[in-house]
Formats: structure tokens, sequence, C-alpha cells
């Protein structure tokens, strides 16, 4: 069950990141430098950054309740050591961590590709919490593209599309000068958008599959 964030929130953003691509190297790199990480709660491969190492663990994941198509499946594969914390796909996480987050910061898998959108893009659609992009500028414009909302019309700022590290960290320093009250109410203004976010997801699923699991490379 995904719930409406109370007046308070324990993260305000959601930070998952994995293998230790440039952009979300980063990205890392200025929230730390802007003193932000204390703020949310962000993981990485292990052995970068020594503060998230320690504050979030092995994984943010419990991989064994994981089910896909009602069969117990264990996306540990051999423990996957490689990149220290296993793939997840197919849930949205620990969601006492995703219910006490507001603003999930999306760190894409490719930042060169014009066209990739992974299941990291549409778990905040699905999951019905606003977000922000660290990826290509044209993610963005898909995402406009097949009718959703995107994170400059949620936060009505138009550097929101450049789908960058200074726009993500100059959007979290503006909210962190948010009460817990202003932050529920921003959110409550949101929440329309969010809702229509999610029922779009469903509507193109339900219709097209290959909009959802391949991403409509045909969109200039």
């Amino acid at each position: 069950k995904i719930d409406t964030p109370l007046i308070t929130v324990k993260y305000l953003y959601l930070n998952y990141n994995r293998k230790p691509k440039t952009h979300r190297l980063n990205l890392v790199d200025s929230l730390r430098d802007n003193n932000l990480l204390c703020l949310g709660y962000v993981t990485f491969q292990k052995g970068y950054y020594q503060t998230l190492d320690e504050t979030t663990g092995n994984t943010e994941q419990d991989f064994h309740k994981i089910q896909v198509q009602n069969e117990p499946t264990n996306y540990i594969k051999e423990k996957d050591i490689q990149h220290s914390r296993p793939e997840d796909v197919c849930s949205l996480g620990n969601l006492e961590i995703w219910n006490n987050s507001y603003l999930n910061v999306v760190s894409e898998t490719e930042f060169y590709d014009q066209y990739h959108l992974s299941e990291k893009t549409w778990k905040p659609i699905f999951g019905i919490r606003p977000f922000v992009l660290n990826s290509n500028p044209t993610v963005s414009k898909v995402l406009e593209k097949l009718g959703f909302y995107t994170p400059s019309m949620l936060f009505k700022r138009k550097d929101l599309n450049d789908c960058n590290v200074e726009s993500i960290v100059s959007l979290i320093n503006e909210l962190k000068t948010l009460n817990s009250v202003q932050l529920y109410n921003l959110y409550q203004q949101q929440l329309p958008m969010l809702q229509h976010n999610y029922k779009r997801f469903i509507e193109i699923a339900t219709a097209d599959r290959t909009k959802i699991l391949n991403w409509p490379q045909a969109i200039k």
C-alpha cells in the first residue's frame, strides 16, 4: 500500500543509485558538497561514499519478498557483489522508506541515450511521488509527449527540463526552506497531477505494453 505522506516526512528526497556512472557520481558529489545528503535517503555502490555505506546499509530492498507473476523470485542473483546492491526492477523497494519520502530523484541508467527510460523513471509515476530526472533532457520531452506531467510542470520550474545536477540541487535547496505544513500543502497541490500520471501509466500499459517496456524511440 502506497500511503499519502503525512504532514511530516522522514526524508525530503529519495535517490537510489547502484552502478557508479558519471552522472550519478556528479549528483551525489553535489548533494554532499551542498550539505544535502543528511536530508535524503541516498544509496550508492559501496566504497565510494563512506557516509552512505554507513547510513543506508547493504540494500534498500527486501528481495526475498519480491514476487513476479505470483512466483517468489530471488533477485540477488548469486549476491551480485559487482555493484554491491541487487538490481530491483519490479518494486518500489522498502515501502516504509518510500512512504516516508517526498521527492524522488531519478538517476536514470544512461545519460547519453536520448530515449532511455527505464523502470527508474516509471517508479515515481506508479508510486505517486513528485520526481526530478538526472538523465538526458529528451526523457522529459518523451514523457510530455506521452501525456505525463513532467518535473517542470510539477514544480513550475522550466530549468527542471534540463534534467541536470544543478537544477536538482537548486530544487532541493528550495524545498528544504519549507516547513512541514508548506511541504504537505505543496504535495496536495501536485496530487491531481500525480494521480493523472498514475492513471496515464496504467492506460498506456494496458493499451500497448511496448510503450512501457520499450521506450518510444520514434518520438522526436
